[in-house]
């Protein structure tokens, strides 16, 4: 609410524009702006004829209070407009630049107030040197109620109407008309804090532009996707986004801040997401810098939330990914912007942290240094983290054993508040010693029955080609975390998913049929699967040749891509298979079981194996049957060309294709599969792919899909 005040001295005049105001019910209604709804006053800076203004608030309960002002932002306004917050007779002073900003509710701090209003107020001074203005609008002691009212849509209004024997049609009004009865609109009557931010940004006095991104159809879509643009509005018009109407405030970077939703009874931690750059006219910021600065934000914050964490409350506390992901809050500001979650609000090991006070203001501190950090490195702007103060210090230096010749601690001293120690080389090989002797060091026992289901997938290879140094990488990290957690007490399952089907494997297939000549790994002395990659990249020359050849007849490139005769015969070839030819069949299994002995020598070089191997080519009808089954319920949707996609925009994600037009199956649909007949054939208590980092959105997409198709259980499991 304004809370007008008392004119001390001198005169201030009625501003020509609006201004902060509200109507005597207190509700917004669609596409109101309560900025617009009342005027402003101003003055002129002086250092002689000083006037103020006093806002004072009707008696409070004593307590804590936000205090936000608001104000109009003109071409000659004052930099230094003096605010003073007077709380419980104490002083607190502002000065605040009043040529951005205005036109919305700016936060000054959060203080202390008591019922006695002589001593609880906000003053707005004149006082200042220079050729300006000093404006003063609205004063706002606390949150409040929120009091933005929604209505029903449209099709409901339609029934509300015919409930009153008026219909839209015999009226000859519209929804629009029907909205101005107010007695078909509501609030929330929740205190605004508990409100979403497309509520905040209206009553803010935000155009309904920036926080109406569905035209009403979706507050959901509505509150996260404007979150982003509102950013953008915020720094319009000022260095950090020049081309753009806004209220000019020069931001350097933006943060979203998320509870991270999961149900694994175990701690999260931290996963940062941000977004660089899908295109070349994307690929800068208005201010010229590259967007992939984005990610510098996102790893400073990330390592630093998570090295404080491991030294002052969680060890197990862990290092998730950098997410390079399509999110709204991600990719729609013109600033670098990251998203945090952490703190998972589903499950309580996690929350054990989220409601400790301790842990969130380590968490805070954390983000703070590296804001700290990041604003250095591309600005140069130094910086120092103030320390924190010392509660309590304790040490005790102990003699040594009697296996010991000296004392645990050989040697101290003390520089500049740095205490170093040297811990005694003998310690340390007793240590060692015990270590030795233990031949259980490390392993935790548990009783068979006490011990969870962990799967863990690794090698994951393609029929088409030999393994690569990537799969050494993914083998041997696949095998450690598997035997590690065998240490912890987990029953292990070791898996891997052999992708044996696809374009990719008809590609191989194709090429040995046009130009191989009866070549086998017996009569060439090579390994199997070295053997079908040599045709592999036969295919791509081939096919490259053709491009170049039909592009030289006159075809643009991307045409020429499509119709070269090898990628049709690829194609086709594809859909025999998924037909179940037999010629195609057979010629499949045979180069298939080539490629499975390469592989065979090579694990076993490696010394890794697996428990269980699972076929794409079993896996991907599964699948198939999941996708048509959520297509009947309506989760999926058909394009017109009859390839079948998930809309995942209420996710913040993009649409992902499941089947294409000719019914062949991509990879997502295979992993459908595979999580579905893993699930029924081992009661998972934790599930472990072992992937690179560019198919953690991959992942990200696949525990959506089966949470959406009726397999809520499953998401317990996943974990990248």
């Amino acid at each position: 609410m304004r809370l007008l005040g008392e004119e001390a001295k001198g005169k201030w005049v009625k501003g020509e524009d609006t201004g902060w105001g509200e109507d005597n019910d207190e509700v917004l209604l669609e596409g109101e702006n309560p900025f617009e709804k009342g005027g402003y006053m101003l003055a002129p800076v002086s250092n002689k004829e000083i006037s103020e203004l006093r806002y004072t608030p009707h008696p409070l309960p004593a307590g804590e209070y936000a205090v936000y002002v608001s104000y109009k932002s003109l071409p000659n306004s004052t930099t230094a407009a003096k605010y003073t917050v007077v709380h419980r007779g104490q002083k607190t002073e502002f000065e605040v630049n009043q040529q951005m900003g205005g036109g919305t509710w700016v936060y000054l701090g959060t203080f202390a107030f008591d019922a006695d209003i002589n001593n609880n107020y906000v003053t707005l001074s004149n006082a200042g040197k220079g050729n300006a203005v000093v404006t003063a609008d609205a004063v706002k002691f606390g949150g409040g109620i929120g009091n933005v009212a929604r209505y029903p849509q449209p099709d409901k209004l339609e029934n509300m109407a015919s409930s009153q024997d008026i219909t839209l049609r015999e009226a000859e009004v519209d929804s629009a008309q029907l909205l101005e009865n107010q007695t078909w609109a509501e609030t929330s009557g929740m205190p605004r804090y508990l409100e979403a931010a497309r509520y905040w940004m209206q009553y803010a006095g935000i155009p309904d532009s920036i926080y109406n991104y569905t035209a009403s159809k979706n507050d959901y879509v509505d509150d996260y996707a404007a979150r982003g643009i509102w950013v953008n509005y915020l720094a319009g018009g000022s260095a950090a986004n020049p081309n753009e109407p806004g209220l000019g405030i020069p931001l350097h970077a933006s943060l979203a801040f998320h509870t991270d939703a999961g149900v694994k009874d175990e701690v999260v931690g931290t996963l940062i997401i941000y977004k660089d750059y899908d295109d070349e006219k994307n690929k800068n910021f208005p201010t010229g810098k590259s967007r992939i600065v984005a990610r510098d934000l996102a790893d400073y914050m990330q390592t630093q939330i998570v090295e404080d964490m491991h030294q002052l409350y969680a060890p197990e506390w862990t290092r998730r990914q950098l997410d390079n992901s399509s999110y709204a809050e991600a990719r729609h500001p013109k600033v670098p912007a990251v998203l945090l979650e952490l703190l998972s609000h589903q499950n309580m090991t996690d929350m054990k942290y989220g409601l400790d006070p301790r842990v969130r203001f380590a968490v805070s501190r954390a983000i703070y240094k590296s804001i700290l950090r990041f604003m250095h490195e591309q600005y140069g702007t130094e910086y120092v983290v103030q320390p924190l103060p010392v509660q309590q210090m304790s040490m005790r230096l102990e003699q040594g054993t009697k296996n010991q010749e000296q004392g645990l601690i050989e040697k101290y001293n003390a520089v500049q508040g740095f205490l170093n120690l040297s811990i005694a080389q003998s310690y340390w090989v007793e240590q060692l010693q015990a270590i030795a002797r233990n031949a259980e060091y490390g392993q935790l026992s548990r009783g068979e029955g006490e011990k969870p289901l962990m799967m863990v997938e690794y090698s994951s290879p393609n029929t088409n080609k030999p393994l690569h140094l990537g799969h050494v990488r993914n083998n041997l990290l696949g095998y450690s975390i598997a035997k590690i957690q065998e240490a912890n007490g987990w029953n292990v399952v070791k898996t891997n998913i052999v992708n044996d089907r696809g374009i990719h494997i008809c590609k191989s297939m194709l090429a040995w049929q046009k130009f191989g000549n009866g070549e086998t790994p017996e009569n060439s002395g090579k390994k199997g699967d070295h053997l079908i990659g040599d045709y592999y990249v036969r295919f791509d020359v081939e096919y490259k040749a053709q491009i170049k050849e039909l592009m030289a007849q006159g075809m643009d490139e991307e045409t020429a891509k499509k119709e070269a005769p090898l990628i049709k015969e690829a194609q086709a070839m594809l859909v025999k298979w998924e037909q179940n030819d037999p010629e195609v069949r057979a010629l499949w299994q045979k180069m298939n079981e080539w490629v499975y002995a390469g592989f065979d020598e090579t694990y076993k070089q490696m010394g890794v194996g697996f428990d269980k191997i699972y076929y794409e080519s079993d896996t991907y009808l599964v699948g198939k049957c999941e996708v048509e089954r959520g297509l009947a319920k309506g989760d999926f949707y058909r394009r017109e060309d009859g390839s079948v996609w998930a809309d995942l925009a209420q996710n913040g994600l993009d649409e992902k294709l499941l089947l294409r037009a000719d019914g062949t199956s991509v990879y997502m649909t295979q992993d459908i599969g595979t999580a579905k007949l893993r699930f029924e054939d081992y009661p998972i208590d934790k599930m472990v792919y072992v992937a690179g980092h560019e198919q953690v959105y991959h992942f990200k997409v696949l525990s959506i899909l089966i949470i959406l198709n009726g397999y809520p259980h499953i998401q317990r499991m996943i974990a990248t």
